[in-house]
């Protein structure tokens, strides 16, 4: 019997030594019973000095984002992710371009681009290749690589494209104009050279297509 009693007493001191233990390793790890969790608690971006509060995960609705004209084209272009924080590294917008319109021949230096073709048709010209784009086709642009997009369909084309950088956000807003007449009182070969300087770092255009050359003709209002 005293065998039996020692016995039990022992398992009885390793239990309470073993929640003990489990109770302190819970405090420790900062476990907690999930059950008694608040169902409508929210879970915040984690804040950082080094990070505006601007700067956070989001929706960005297209309708109500930064909108330009693009080019003496006056292409539309939405500037959906600027990144004016420069705090990541990606950038995005979404551009229209009228048939026949185009996008002439040009360099990112230092920064992929995909393009992402959500309607109509086109040409895109990847170096010395030119293949068809329709709606559903991806672009992948290396850095370094002479690119354009024209679009030869009968209806607009409207692209997705995203930058692993956000220099190329302040290129388009300098290209921008407000209307035709602000096109024909500011674009000229002077304004063209002056920008690709600006711009120098990451843009630029082919050697053998001058400034000029990335003008387009306007048909009359």
């Amino acid at each position: 019997m005293q065998f039996v009693s020692t016995k039990n007493n022992l398992r009885r001191a390793l239990g309470l030594l073993l929640g003990i233990s489990l109770t302190m390793g819970a405090s420790a790890h900062g476990y907690h019973n999930h059950e008694d969790d608040d169902d409508d608690e929210e879970y915040p971006v984690a804040n950082s000095p080094l990070i505006p509060t601007e700067y956070k995960s989001q929706v960005v609705r297209e309708r109500s984002a930064e909108t330009i004209h693009e080019s003496p084209d006056l292409n539309k272009m939405t500037i959906l992710w600027g990144n004016d924080y420069n705090q990541g590294v990606m950038s995005a917008a979404v551009e229209t371009i009228m048939p026949g319109k185009k996008i002439p021949l040009h360099i990112h230096k230092n920064s992929e681009e995909l393009i992402y073709i959500l309607r109509g048709e086109g040409l895109e010209t990847l170096g010395s290749t030119s293949s068809p784009v329709r709606k559903g086709d991806l672009v992948v642009v290396t850095p370094g690589t002479v690119h354009g997009l024209e679009n030869t369909g009968n209806e607009p084309i409207k692209f997705f494209f995203v930058y692993n950088t956000n220099e190329m956000m302040g290129f388009f807003r300098d290209y921008s104009f407000r209307n035709r007449k602000d096109v024909e009182e500011r674009f000229n070969q002077e304004f063209m050279i002056n920008l690709l300087i600006k711009h120098s770092s990451h843009f630029a255009v082919p050697s053998f297509q001058p400034p000029t050359t990335v003008q387009i003709p306007l048909k009359a209002n």
